[in-house]
């Protein structure tokens, strides 16, 4: 039924699906290879006493006091210590989920009412390819962006 936008399973084994679900596994090893570094282990710790964040709660009292004694990036620091409290793996899954979908989203957005080309989706693609470096796949380097939409 044309004009319809109910997805349908049979859409992953057409080229479009196949690219997607390739990128999704590719970021998803990617993510899954690079391990914690930089500000990821400092995020582990509740600010300001730098003790091991153990609950939901020690996440909501550290961006408060994060808030008020250092920055306003408070959902995208927020999130980066959610992610790390819930697990890497986690943000692996979801890291790898949002990169997909923001591929798709920005070619469908360009392809309008069409369906989205092959090969117009790889260029997408392509211009995508310098955010799988280091900063797209580590916690932090990425929650901030690519999950808050901003620097």
């Amino acid at each position: 039924m044309r004009g319809s936008h109910s997805f349908s399973p049979l859409a992953l084994f057409q080229p479009v699906g196949l690219i997607l679900a390739a990128v999704f596994l590719v970021m998803l090893v990617f993510n899954w290879l690079t391990p914690l570094i930089s500000d990821d282990y400092s995020y582990l710790l509740k600010f300001p006493t730098h003790e091991p964040v153990e609950t939901f709660w020690d996440i909501v009292v550290s961006q408060y006091y994060h808030y008020m004694q250092w920055g306003g990036r408070t959902i995208a620091i927020g999130l980066n210590q959610i992610f790390l409290w819930l697990g890497k793996w986690v943000f692996n899954l979801a890291n790898a989920a949002v990169f997909t979908f923001t591929v798709w989203l920005c070619a469908k957005l360009a392809a309008g009412q069409k369906s989205i080309p092959p090969a117009f989706l790889l260029v997408v693609l392509g211009l995508f390819s310098t955010s799988t470096r280091r900063s797209a796949r580590s916690t932090c380097g990425c929650a901030a962006p690519a999950f808050t939409c901003g620097p």
